[in-house]
């Protein structure tokens, strides 16, 4: 399991009243199994059930994980309103790298839940695939969320020695991209751990989709971090 210092980040996410949110607020996390047992078949595709979204969703955002090396799954979005379904939307590629795929589509217009669907022939290199439906922070467009070439986070301050051997990264070596939070709190004293959850050949690999699945798709100004 792989710790990670950070040196800023975001307090899960604040919605404009003040309330955190949760990084896996309005998400559904899936294996590639579970998607061929649980999810309806329609033609060529696997048609994902409802994800209900209290708060709206206007935008659908997935983060893959394959088996191997391959290109992202063919997957489509749409929106659920209180009048019916939207037409389906395809994912656009938003950050690739290896095994690690994520891709991103605007709904045309706000809703109560989204459907996902995925290819049927792409599922079988699925190994865990994260989806989500949100109204991404109004703060930061989905281009100011795309990464700039070669930017990565620098670490601002060095690990104390107590703790240089507890398997600590920081955030230059993982290749985080360079944070966009903007907070007035300058009395930033505290500690996130960070692991991947689930087993991974290269968890800074990991990381870094993480990373770019909540900039991207939730318009984070960074990874969702827990204090």
């Amino acid at each position: 399991m792989l710790l990670l210092w950070v040196a800023a980040g975001c307090v899960n996410e604040l919605q404009p009243g003040g309330q955190h949110v949760s990084h896996d607020h309005q998400e559904l996390t899936v294996s590639g199994g579970a998607v061929i047992e649980e999810w309806a078949v329609e033609g060529d595709w696997y048609v994902s059930p409802r994800l209900m979204a209290a708060d709206g969703a206007s935008r659908a955002g997935v983060l893959v994980s394959l088996l191997g090396e391959a290109d992202a799954p063919l997957m489509e979005a749409r929106v659920v309103t209180l009048d019916g379904v939207g037409d389906w939307v395809p994912l656009e590629a938003a950050w690739s790298e290896i095994d690690q795929h994520v891709a991103v589509a605007e709904l045309g217009e706000t809703g109560v839940a989204a459907e996902l669907r995925i290819l049927r022939t792409d599922v079988a290199m699925l190994d865990v695939l994260r989806f989500t439906a949100v109204v991404p922070d109004p703060e930061l467009t989905l281009d100011d969320a795309a990464p700039i070439e070669g930017e990565v986070g620098a670490a601002s301050a060095e690990i104390r020695s107590e703790l240089r051997g507890l398997g600590i990264v920081t955030r230059e070596q993982w290749g985080a991209r360079a944070t966009r939070c903007t907070s007035g709190d300058s009395s930033k004293r505290r500690l996130a751990v960070h692991h991947t959850v689930t087993g991974s050949s290269d968890p800074a690999r990991q990381m870094r989709g993480i990373q770019n699945f909540h900039m991207n798709t939730r318009g984070w100004c960074d990874v969702g971090y827990h204090f």
